[in-house]
């Protein structure tokens, strides 16, 4: 059975704020990194994966979405509640509460670069081996950190390992990041630092 869902006045409204924000995602192919936060330790079953415990603090997930509907599909489909589980996510989520989400539509594939940098964070941790992560070699695409992560920093780490690989500098430059923050409006915010252009969906 999923996870029950994270304390809340207002579930409705905030169910519609996330379909809200859901449906501005960009169509297009890319990698994204879903970050959830969890108020209170979750004791749950995934699935094949079998039981699994969450503990307070910050979970990122990591993924890609390079099939028909790109990442508003997939997005949208993390956002809204799952009647019936498919992915590991399915089974979780509804306990946690999605405060940011940070997307690239690089045409290559980059979910496995975020899991070793996301990993590399201060305080990060990969407690739950094999979640997202029964078609790779990946440990795992959920990571726990002990306090928020921060998205520039986030960047500067994937900055500093495209360098390190001399990853090509046209491909560094066209990737954009949309941070979704808890605030409270409906509306879109668009920011830029440096070269870097993300956007900003405010739906608490």
């Amino acid at each position: 059975m999923p996870a029950t869902g994270p304390d809340s006045s207002h579930p409705s409204e905030a169910g519609d704020r996330l379909a809200a924000a859901a449906r501005r995602i960009s169509r297009q192919q890319g990698t994204y990194a879903l970050v959830l936060a969890c108020r209170r330790p979750v004791e749950t079953v995934v699935g094949m994966l079998g039981p699994v415990r969450l503990t307070n603090g910050y979970w990122v997930y990591v993924g890609s979405a390079f099939g028909p509907g790109g990442l508003r599909a997939r997005l949208g489909h993390h956002l809204k509640p799952s009647v019936r589980p498919h992915w590991h996510l399915d089974y979780i989520k509804a306990a946690l509460q999605p405060i940011e989400i940070w997307t690239t539509t690089d045409p290559v594939k980059r979910e496995h670069d975020w899991v070793r940098v996301i990993s590399g964070l201060e305080g990060a941790s990969r407690p739950i081996a094999g979640f997202g992560a029964s078609d790779c070699a990946c440990r795992t695409h959920l990571i726990h950190l002990r306090r928020r992560p921060q998205f520039r920093a986030f960047t500067r780490l994937v900055m500093t390992r495209a360098n390190a690989i001399r990853q090509n500098t046209d491909v560094q430059n066209s990737m954009r990041c949309w941070h979704l923050d808890s605030c409270g409006a409906n509306g879109i915010v668009p920011s830029t630092t440096g070269d870097r252009q993300w956007t900003t969906f405010p739906i608490y």
